[in-house]
């Protein structure tokens, strides 16, 4: 959901509520710890967000700098085929969900 929101232009929100007595619940507090890894884990590629490619069936891009990160959420039945770019492909790389 983070990756789709970020290469999707989107924000997301963090719906978290407190008791009555100004706590935050364990288990919205470990949901929230959760993302927070994930965030630190793949913030190079979102903190900048948005790539060169809509976001489509197959996924979303990112980038940060010249290097653009294509992110398949949802392997399609053939290849995945993103629109050309006017830049140079100097390189390739697999990176997965546990890189």
């Amino acid at each position: 959901m983070l990756i789709g929101c970020a290469g999707g232009d989107g924000n997301m929100l963090l719906n978290v509520g407190p008791m009555p007595n100004r706590t935050i619940a364990t288990e919205q507090a470990n949901l929230i710890s959760k993302w927070a890894r994930g965030w630190r884990k793949r913030r190079e590629y979102l903190r900048h967000a948005r790539g060169p490619f809509k976001p489509g069936d197959y996924g979303v891009s990112t980038r940060k700098g010249k290097t653009v990160f294509v992110h398949i959420l949802k392997w399609p039945e053939g290849p995945v085929k993103l629109p050309n770019i006017a830049a140079k492909i100097v390189g390739a790389k697999l990176l997965s969900a546990a890189s």
